[in-house]
């Protein structure tokens, strides 16, 4: 896939660049986003939908190695970052194309986790802002777990499962870095292992699915134990290049479904954390004088 074009578009007051167009032509019919018709399960108690998208779709994914790699280039000119948590994708086709079977509207986002809670009511967040005023291990978590957050945004997938594996050995390694020590330390946790049990064994996810046959080969992933081992060597392998799981920093996408379970894991003990912190904060007392 060679026939592609780049467009900038600049900001007409400041002359920088405020958006990159990335444009796609050319493309072999076989990738085309058509629908195609399902055959439905007659043991469902639920009709499917009839008709999904080709799964062999042209995909960001594909050129978001050169993007991230025109990211490093751009960045020895001062740019900040390319803003990948705002991609919009969208398929636009040719006049003269066959549209019979095609889904002509068609358009993608990245994958994300869910957010856990609806927007904060006044009283929750005045509790933040008290409970906030102090230094613990799990303030130190609550750390790790906002950078881990920010790296899920920015799709820096990699940089993701370090900070929210800190996250976790923060809580509940004891301070032990071994693989034994840490493990032993991980199983001595029931909230760890409830979590863990309930997000992604107790429920369909499909994030975890996908890394479930990605390692089949190393780990079974068969249960919670199966679980700590795989992030334990993550934690690892991306730490250093060219470790037993290869990884570069302009292919993050091939991390995202690790990232995002560890973010499941990671987002569910940590709102655990603050909703324990908050409650214990009594409610604010009117005072004419502040304000929130």
């Amino acid at each position: 896939m060679s026939d592609f074009t780049f467009r900038f578009e600049t900001d007409t007051s400041t002359g920088y660049v405020i958006k990159l167009v990335i444009e796609i032509a050319n493309i072999e019919k076989e990738r085309w986003p058509t629908l195609t018709q399902i055959k439905q399960d007659p043991n469902a108690s639920i009709p499917q939908f009839p008709f999904a998208t080709n799964p062999n779709t042209v995909l960001f994914s594909e050129i978001e190695p050169q993007v991230t790699n025109l990211e490093s280039y751009l960045s020895i000119f001062g740019l900040e970052a390319i803003d990948f948590g705002r991609i919009a994708v969208e398929w636009l086709p040719d006049p003269n194309d066959e549209l019979t079977a095609m889904n002509s509207s068609w358009s993608i986002k990245p994958s994300s986790p869910e957010p856990l809670s609806k927007p904060l009511t006044d009283l929750t967040l005045s509790r933040c802002i008290v409970a906030s005023n102090k230094t613990d291990i799990e303030t130190d978590a609550l750390a790790f777990f906002r950078m881990g957050q920010a790296s899920i945004r920015g799709r820096l997938h990699v940089d993701a499962i370090k900070y929210l594996y800190l996250c976790i050995e923060c809580l509940f390694a004891d301070r032990k870095t071994s693989k034994k020590t840490t493990l032993i330390e991980f199983r001595k946790s029931p909230d760890l292992l409830a979590t863990i049990q309930e997000i992604f064994f107790n429920a369909p996810h499909s994030n975890f699915e996908k890394i479930r046959q990605k390692y089949a080969e190393r780990f079974r992933l068969k249960n919670v134990d199966d679980f700590l081992k795989l992030i334990f060597h993550l934690r690892g392998a991306t730490q250093h290049a060219r470790q037993s799981i290869k990884w570069h920093p302009s292919r993050q996408h091939d991390f995202e479904n690790e990232a995002i379970c560890m973010m499941n894991l990671a987002e569910e003990i940590c709102f655990q954390i603050v909703k324990r912190k908050i409650s214990a904060v009594p409610p604010p007392t009117a005072n004419p004088a502040s304000t929130i």
